[in-house]
């Protein structure tokens, strides 16, 4: 899910996805659809590229804490700016940027262990709490305090 119609398109296209496939490319939805798509999906996947400095060391994406929150598993880059948050394994499973063999393994893993499955499902959104907006603007306070006396 994202990108324009036009991307869309060309994805479908390049892989030959037919109507009656199980896989979706989904333009950019409005907030209040994304809920539904979260719903659907059997795995929630976060691949953000290695290649540019800020994506790799500062992105802190809402995508990523939405996932959390949903309840689904999440397979996401191995970038310093996610295991910030995520651990691999335990969270999430990482995979190694910009590498769609590594993806693919890691799609693999989850779809054959839902053990696994349900402990990053439950582990993430357990997690996620620490990541609310409440939390984050209790935790600047309580900084924004602590520096004041």
């Amino acid at each position: 899910v994202g990108g324009s119609q036009k991307e869309s398109m060309s994805l479908k296209n390049k892989f030959d996805i037919k109507d009656d496939s199980n896989l979706f490319f989904v333009p950019h939805q409005s907030q209040s659809d994304l809920l539904d798509y979260y719903n659907k999906a059997n795995i929630l996947i976060l691949p953000m590229s290695g290649k540019h400095k800020h994506t790799k060391f500062y992105a802190s994406p809402n995508k990523l804490f939405e996932y959390m929150a949903s309840g689904k598993p999440i397979i996401a880059s191995n970038l310093p700016s996610i295991t910030e948050i995520l651990t691999d394994n335990e969270t999430a499973l990482l995979f190694d940027p910009d590498d769609s063999v590594h993806l693919i393994s890691k799609i693999n893993q989850l779809i054959n262990d839902d053990v696994l499955s349900e402990k990053l499902s439950t582990n993430s959104k357990m997690l996620s709490k620490q990541y609310t907006w409440n939390t984050k603007a209790s935790n600047l306070i309580k900084l924004f305090n602590s520096k004041i006396k």
